[in-house]
């Protein structure tokens, strides 16, 4: 508004962001979510400036940690279910749904094998298990981070080398998936496990109700032969009553 008491519409046009990135000189029509003159590094620009800015990017490991931290638990849990099922107690006897199972055997070993063995195709240099940076069983054979701060430094420092142990070829990621793909895709070897044991159980209920009917039978036989036994003692019995009765009669006469 003037002295005239006037309302003025003033229009301010917008303008480009201008900046300079390691002496680059860069131009963008936006202030906020500049992700293309980084790499890997969003920019929000605030305010203007004359002076240097100076960023300190670090790497965020948080995400390569918390899926390390997932794995050990998957697998722990696994191993755990797995001990379960096939779990003798040496006091009451009782086996687990599993127990004895070769299946369930071979699984365990190989999933043990898989973390423990070295990893090949890893480059010169870096480690080639799990137990080189830092993760180990422990005595109740539970997969634990034993030197977390080993671990720690190989995020830091070089987490390709870490990624390396797991994804590839012949990494632990791998070598589980190879291994267990096959047993749990659609109709892979648990599938047709079921369906052999299923077909069991179908020929063991034939068979009881084969064996029930059969009991049957001969339970109605039994009866039937035990009531004609009945029949005949009772037979016998009378004829013995009508002799005695003849005798007495005879000597009486």
């Amino acid at each position: 508004m003037d002295a005239s008491n006037t309302i003025r519409h003033e229009l301010q046009v917008a303008s480009d962001a201008h900046f300079t990135v390691n002496g680059l000189s860069v131009i963008r029509s936006q202030n906020e979510g500049i992700e293309d003159v980084i790499e890997g590094v969003t920019l929000n620009l605030l305010a203007p400036t004359s002076e240097s800015v100076t960023l300190e990017v670090e790497r965020d490991t948080s995400a390569i940690t918390s899926g390390i931290g997932d794995f050990i638990s998957a697998f722990n849990d696994l191993m755990d279910y797995l001990n379960e099922q096939t779990r003798v107690d040496p006091t009451t006897y009782t086996r687990g749904a599993l127990a004895g199972d070769s299946l369930v055997r071979f699984v365990r070993r190989e999933l043990i094998d898989s973390v423990l063995q070295s990893i090949s195709g890893v480059s010169d240099g870096n480690p080639g298990s799990l137990s080189q940076i830092g993760i180990t069983f422990d005595e109740d054979m539970n997969l634990t981070i034993s030197d977390s701060g080993k671990l720690n430094e190989y995020i830091q420092d070089d987490p390709q080398a870490v990624a390396d142990i797991f994804q590839l070829a012949d990494g632990v990621a791998r070598r589980i998936y190879d291994l267990l793909n096959p047993l749990t895709q659609s109709g892979g070897t648990i599938d047709k496990q079921r369906e052999v044991l299923q077909d069991q159980v179908e020929d063991i209920n034939d068979r009881i109700g084969n064996l029930e009917t059969m009991l049957r039978r001969r339970e109605e036989q039994i009866r039937n032969e035990l009531v004609s036994l009945q029949q005949a003692l009772i037979a016998v019995v009378q004829q013995q009553y009508f002799i005695q009765s003849v005798l007495y009669g005879t000597m009486g006469t």
